[in-house]
């Protein structure tokens, strides 16, 4: 007759039902940029089999020149799924998904999101600017992609997954929704922009863009002139600088003009260990700043 072992089932109970002790970790979720990866972790709350990661460095921000290194790579071989922004932002990932995992699930964030395209400043003009992320109304959509791929990649906590994603998507629409209300009682709705990413903001926010300072900082003295005139003549109320750029020429065009200068914040990037509400605190914050200038 075989000894039944009392401690064996103990310690058993003890793992299994211990407060405080974690589930093990048996789904992990990719994420491609600090955004996208800030939208899994409030879908995935509460899901503690769950391990939502992020592919990129979090201050990286936005990827378009990044090189994947072995440590990133090795996040792509042990993933169960890929989460991406969409719209060509990834470019930087083509080549190495399909060497190292070529069979990974993608869901694609950027799904049945209607792009504004980019300014004749950008590297590429003319094509979809898949900066999404950086206003609410569109991150609501992404949350909702997010929210159906994973209820699809990993069925049985597909509820929980749907219900996170629903109720936080509706908090950023509302926050999308008091953006709106900004350009609609503002008397001079006119902006300049840094960078396209903020191009989304000002969409949410009901704004008019009528100038992109270049991308480069040491524009020709041509270009910079010509600037300066397109800006007298529209008289923006506001020239909107990106937080992961420096704003030295903007605030050089501010002080000559006479237009007002201040940050807007994409969250194209932020500290690893962000809060969850990190996204919807620096949105606020943006809000916060544009009532300033458009009243």
């Amino acid at each position: 007759m075989k000894k039944f072992c009392f401690g064996s089932v103990f310690l058993f109970m003890f793992v299994v039902f211990a407060p405080g002790v974690q589930a093990a970790v048996n789904f992990r979720v990719l994420a491609s940029t600090y955004p996208v990866w800030l939208f899994c972790r409030n879908v995935c709350d509460g899901l503690e089999h769950v391990k939502v990661e992020l592919l990129i460095p979090a201050m990286a921000g936005c990827p378009h020149d990044y090189s994947p290194g072995p440590a990133d790579l090795r996040k792509l071989e042990h993933a169960n799924v890929l989460v991406v922004n969409g719209l060509g932002l990834e470019g930087f990932l083509l080549n190495s998904k399909k060497s190292v995992a070529p069979n990974l699930p993608v869901i694609n964030a950027g799904r049945n999101v209607t792009p504004l395209l980019q300014s004749l400043e950008d590297p590429h003009p003319g094509e979809a600017n898949p900066h999404i992320f950086a206003a609410p109304r569109q991150a609501s959509i992404m949350v909702s992609n997010i929210g159906e791929g994973l209820a699809v990649y990993d069925p049985q906590h597909g509820e929980q997954y749907m219900a996170n994603a629903k109720a936080y998507a509706e908090q950023l629409w509302r926050l999308g929704q008091s953006m709106e209300a900004l350009g609609i009682n503002a008397q001079n709705r006119s902006i300049a922009l840094q960078h396209d990413a903020l191009a989304y903001i000002a969409q949410n926010a009901g704004l008019d863009i009528v100038a992109m300072l270049p991308a480069m900082q040491n524009p020709s003295a041509a270009r910079l002139a010509s600037l300066q005139k397109e800006l007298r003549e529209a008289k923006p109320a506001l020239i909107a600088t990106d937080t992961q750029y420096s704003a030295k020429m903007a605030g050089m065009i501010s002080t000559e003009l006479g237009i007002p200068c201040a940050p807007l914040n994409p969250v194209a990037n932020g500290p690893e260990n962000s809060p969850l509400d990190y996204y919807e605190t620096a949105m606020e914050k943006n809000l916060e700043t544009l009532r300033k200038y458009y009243k």
